[in-house]
């Protein structure tokens, strides 16, 4: 059993270096070709992004031998485990390269942005515009606020905004991600302004809006500070 994952990992790697033959493609000349194929259509739209570098006519076989009276050529035992060991794989390359992705993207971004005069920076590397400045109070840490905001990726996609939902949000300055809080605590109650947040900033390796380590975009307006009640 030690020489069991190794051996399905080459077995795996093997599989996938072999390039399918050419295949004449069939034609849909009943109801039932047509509602195989959508089948086929289907399983290949669950399974999108997951197996791409996979021999297409292996996962047939596997179909027609799973169908018909062929023997199996792997355990079901088997089965299982080269999928685990194949997906546990390749989430860490799609891992290391997606945040690879972000960060280069984040780090051209940022480096241009900073060209504007209006872009200022801070220590920790956020970058922000002052759209309007207010004149209220600035929040603490350890306060809550209400506010208006719309989020958005590199590429101008609106992940979430509550300014669409038509109702600000309140919640503790301590519970959102870095970038976002250190953003409100430069503000003034009344006041709007652009975040640029870098990922390490955001939702780092997690699986934030953007994949890992992607740079967020926020307009946000500070509608209210909400203090604490005080201890008697």
């Amino acid at each position: 059993m030690k020489l069991f994952i190794p051996f399905f990992s080459l077995l795996i790697l093997t599989a996938c270096s072999e390039k399918p033959t050419e295949i004449e493609k069939i034609k849909l000349l009943t109801h039932l070709d047509s509602v195989g194929y959508a089948v086929g259509l289907d399983i290949a739209n669950r399974l999108d992004g997951q197996f791409d570098d996979i021999n297409p006519e292996t996962i047939i076989q596997g179909i027609r031998d799973f169908s018909g009276d062929d023997s199996l050529m792997i355990t079901d035992e088997e089965r299982l485990e080269v999928i685990r060991v194949y997906t546990q794989v390749t989430q860490v390359e799609k891992q290391k390269a997606m945040i690879d992705l972000n960060k280069k993207a984040g780090e051209a971004f940022l480096g241009e942005n900073l060209k504007d005069p209006k872009v200022k920076a801070t220590e920790s590397g956020l970058q922000y515009t002052v759209i309007s400045e207010g004149g209220g109070v600035k929040p603490h840490f350890r306060d809550e606020v209400k506010v208006h905001y719309s989020g958005k990726l590199l590429d101008g996609t609106v992940f979430d905004s509550s300014l669409e939902r038509g109702e600000p949000v309140v919640f503790p300055l301590d519970n959102v991600i870095p970038g976002f809080s250190e953003g409100i605590l430069l503000m003034t109650q009344g006041s709007k302004y652009e975040l640029f947040i870098p990922g390490d900033l955001a939702y780092r390796e997690n699986n934030g809006p953007g994949g890992p380590y992607s740079l967020l975009i926020f307009e946000v307006e500070l509608i209210e500070v909400i203090k604490p009640p005080r201890m008697e």
